[in-house]
């Protein structure tokens, strides 16, 4: 009911609107008022919404594979393009210093000293190398108060080097002369005895050496292939024959043969290592030929295998020696290392172990103690072990350092003792015996050894170069009471500094610890064992040899590039020591002299 009074009365309103227009249109005034009743206020509504419960569903669209299949065709393109010529690019490096076929280096110095060095080589080249050379040293007057001790140094030598495709080809031929004298007397018989009336040649001692080596390495860039390198060499040492001895000559020779072959197989590397060392000695006593030694051989077969990584490398070998004397004995001896590179070269530790025979010959006992005697027993050195590890690296690129430790034990090692005749007791005059009582025999002995090195090097180009060093060892011998003649501790630091290419300065600082000479006079030393000779007790006695101290010290002035002038002091602080018992080293040493350079390419 109430819906009909709303149509109604909107209705009425239409009619009304409707009714005043039409009064507008007739002119009608349309400001007039009139009264609307509302009855009820407008309430509009809607109408419910109904809600679908359907869900929106994927559609899977299934579509066919397409398959293409292309044909190659060969096509000739002709291009008619031609690109400009482009000149070769240059690198232009710093200039070469000017080299000198010949050089010559002459002076002198106190206690007549002579000195003198030539050399004449081929200029750069990218084949060859060769070069001859000439060396000189000698001091032809003695220390005061000193039975003679005058010496002298020589060597010529003849070298060169070719340079094939895949080889390197290397030969040498070299003669060696020293001469010594015998001067290291018991010091409680030099007031006793007139040593000025001794013969020179009584107390002198001779070594001429002729060796020769000959060589050949390849070394191919296919990693596949088999690398080698093989070195022959020779080394024939005599003393020649005095009539005031007893008419002694001694010869030996060795023969060496060292070949290394090498291959990769993937990324492991393969080493056979096989060396040859025949030894021969003879005596020649008034045209008699005698033998204190026979003939040694040893051989070496060393195989080894390397493994390698980023960082870190390993080889495993085994050393087998067959060593033939009188007997074959038979050797081996492991040979293992392994290092890691902790970070970019600056920190890498390392250890191993290894071991082997030596070869100890009168040529390599004269090289480190000259004042032999005339007969000496020889006997390989035999190193049964040697573990050592260690840290090497740098801290800059001019500072590197390494220290290592190490155990080893070495038999046979050979120890020199100075043959110590009592003349009174012997009833012989003093030209018979003078040689023989101020000269060295060998004893051997085991060692157990430890050593601890440590090394420090700094390096400028071109400028400052200084390197230090510290060894220090502990020696037990298994049957003499002390190790003779070796020392506890050495120290060296040795610089050279360069100003300018102009002014070079050299510096070296020794320190050598105290030694313990072997003595039978209770007068030299203090009784430390006693040893059984012919059912008689015969007692040892050792002598303390201090430490000292050695500096040297060189300058050089460059004039040029052709002429400079330098002077050489050592011994600066004039020290007294021992080199070997009984023998004195010479007090401060001044040499000087002039260096020359000459015969360079036009």
């Amino acid at each position: 009911m109430q819906q009909h009074k709303l149509y109604i009365l909107l209705m009425l309103s239409l009619l009304s609107q409707v009714a005043l227009a039409q009064q507008a249109r007739n002119g009608d005034d349309t400001l007039s008022t009139e009264e609307v009743i509302i009855v009820k206020e407008f309430e509009p509504t809607i109408a419910g919404a109904r809600r679908l419960n359907t869900k929106p569903k994927t559609v899977e669209l299934k579509t066919t594979p397409l398959t293409f299949s292309y044909e190659e065709r060969e096509v000739d393109f002709e291009s008619t393009f031609q690109p400009d010529s482009i000149k070769a690019a240059r690198l232009k490096g710093e200039p070469l210093n000017r080299l000198y076929r010949a050089y010559v280096k002459a002076g002198m110095g106190n206690y007549l000293t002579t000195f003198g060095e030539a050399y004449i080589n081929n200029l750069r080249s990218r084949n060859t190398l060769w070069g001859i050379g000439l060396k000189h040293r000698a001091a032809n007057n003695s220390m005061n108060d000193l039975p003679v001790n005058k010496f002298a140094r020589n060597r010529a030598e003849v070298y060169g080097t070719r340079f094939l495709k895949a080889h390197k080809l290397t030969g040498e031929v070299a003669y060696d002369h020293q001469r010594v004298h015998y001067y290291g007397w018991n010091q409680n018989y030099l007031d006793s005895i007139d040593y000025d009336n001794v013969d020179d040649d009584q107390l002198k001692q001779v070594y001429h050496e002729i060796a020769s080596n000959l060589g050949i390495e390849s070394f191919f860039s296919d990693s596949n292939t088999l690398n080698y390198k093989v070195n022959l060499s020779h080394q024939f040492l005599a003393t020649p024959t005095y009539e005031s001895t007893t008419d002694l000559k001694t010869s030996e020779n060795r023969l060496l043969i060292e070949s290394s072959f090498s291959r990769y197989f993937d990324q492991e590397l393969a080493i056979v290592n096989f060396d040859i060392d025949y030894n021969n000695q003879r005596f020649d006593t008034n045209g008699t030929e005698n033998r204190v030694n026979d003939p040694n051989l040893f051989i070496r077969v060393n195989p080894q295998v390397e493994f390698k990584g980023s960082k870190w490398r390993l080889s495993l070998g085994l050393a087998a020696f067959i060593e033939s004397e009188e007997e074959t004995e038979f050797r081996f001896y492991p040979n293992a290392y392994f290092k890691y590179n902790v970070f970019d070269d600056y920190l890498i530790p390392y250890l191993g172990i290894r071991g082997g025979l030596t070869r100890t010959n009168v040529n390599s006992l004269r090289k480190e103690n000259p004042f032999l005697s005339d007969y000496i027993l020889l006997e390989n050195q035999n190193t049964r072990y040697n573990a050592y590890g260690g840290i090497r690296g740098a801290f800059t690129s001019q500072i590197s350092f390494n220290i290592q430790a190490s155990i080893r034990q070495e038999a046979n090692a050979p120890l020199f003792v100075k043959t110590d005749y009592n003349p009174l007791l012997l009833g012989i005059p003093a030209s018979n015996f003078a040689r023989g009582m101020s000269a060295f025999g060998v004893v051997y002995d085991t060692l157990n050894i430890t050593q601890i090195t440590a090394e420090l090097n700094f390096f400028q180009e071109s400028k400052l170069n200084v390197l230090t060093r510290l060894d220090y060892w502990s020696y037990n011998p298994l049957n003499e009471a002390k190790a003779w003649h070796k020392p506890q501790l050495k120290l060296m630091a040795s610089g050279r500094y360069d100003l300018h290419n102009k002014i070079v300065t050299t510096l070296d600082v020794f320190y050598v610890g105290k030694r313990y000479a072997k003595t039978n006079d209770p007068n030299e030393g203090d009784q430390v064992a006693s040893d059984v000779i012919d059912n008689v007790v015969v007692p040892t006695y050792a002598e303390e040899l201090k430490g000292y101290v050695d500096i040297n010290l060189g300058l050089e002035y460059r004039y040029n590039k052709k002429l400079s002038g330098f002077i050489q002091a050592n011994n600066l602080i004039n020290q007294e020591y021992d080199v070997w018992h009984g023998y004195d080293a010479q007090g401060i040493n001044l040499l000087f002299g002039i260096t020359y350079g000459f015969w360079s390419r036009n």
